[in-house]
């Protein structure tokens, strides 16, 4: 039964049309205050980490030297296009590149689940798709269990050593000779939703895309460059109604492209594999969406 729902955000009009499915009514149970929440107050990306991101000029070099983004990819990545890349701290990442040897760079932020094999998965899709990818392990290495698990690493993360991962990977991927030293575009899903919105608006010269999913931000996006493209799921107890409504007025007075896709009948986390709420109905929709746009944008 295909869906008629429109509408309207800024200079966009989107339609969510789809086939109509069912889903687990499954959820994490987490609050929406914890959800956007951390020991350390607020979870909103703070200036200060931002500044402290760019505080070297860029050249992000700490006292132990330049490191390395390590790539743990199971393919064969050509060596003039995804290899060693400067960044302040151990941060590991998931690397791939299109069999051309280059092609414009994505950078793909995960959720608490971590860097799973479900987000690998999509960075191989990316690949195939043309495009060099780059997923930074916020949490070097942990993989969430469960619901439970997830919520306690949400509140112990440390918001500005995310962000200094956030700004270090996408420096790395810019610079790579993959991506020509083009702009680069941003995939996140739910707190890498989060992250990558904040992320388009503090460094707006480097990025030309966001598409995220079932994630929102509390900022002014005036000074954005970027086009818009957000993956909402109807029954999501996990992103506060009024924090997406003040999200969807802000890109209406900032004037930016907006495209927004709604899915009946699914939750929080739908279009990632291996969690309780994946919906494949919505999620191969939403990735088919998310594919056209990022070539419209590259």
């Amino acid at each position: 039964m295909p869906w008629g729902r429109h509408t309207t955000i800024g200079t966009a009009h989107a339609s969510h049309s789809a086939t109509q499915h069912s889903s687990s009514s499954w959820n994490h149970g987490v609050s929406r205050a914890a959800s956007h929440s951390s020991q350390s107050g607020s979870w909103r990306w703070p200036v200060t980490a931002a500044e402290a991101a760019t505080a070297s000029g860029r050249r992000f070099v700490d006292e132990s030297g330049a490191r390395s983004v390590k790539s743990t990819n199971r393919r064969r990545i050509a060596p003039d296009s995804v290899g060693p890349v400067a960044t302040p701290h151990s941060t590991s990442a998931y690397a791939d590149a299109p069999k051309s040897g280059s092609g414009p760079g994505v950078l793909v932020l995960h959720s608490w689940w971590g860097l799973n094999d479900a987000i690998k998965d999509r960075c191989n899709q990316l690949a195939d798709a043309g495009f060099t990818v780059v997923a930074p392990d916020l949490f070097d290495g942990e993989v969430v269990r469960d619901d439970a698990h997830g919520e306690q690493l949400l509140a112990d993360a440390d918001a500005n050593r995310l962000v200094l991962g956030v700004q270090s990977t996408a420096d790395a991927l810019h610079r790579m000779p993959a991506t020509e030293g083009s702009r680069i575009m941003v995939v996140g899903f739910s707190m890498g939703a989060s992250l990558g919105l904040w992320f388009s608006e503090r460094f707006p010269d480097q990025v030309s895309a966001v598409v995220g999913y079932y994630g929102t931000q509390s900022i002014d996006f005036k000074a954005t460059m970027s086009a818009y493209q957000l993956h909402l799921a109807e029954d999501d107890a996990m992103v506060d109604p009024d924090e997406l409504a003040l999200m969807e007025a802000s890109f209406g007075l900032a004037g930016r492209p907006v495209e927004v896709h709604t899915y009946e009948g699914v939750a929080h986390h739908f279009a990632e594999a291996g969690t309780p709420n994946y919906d494949a109905d919505a999620a191969d929709l939403a990735w088919q969406r998310t594919i056209e746009f990022l070539r419209r944008h590259a």
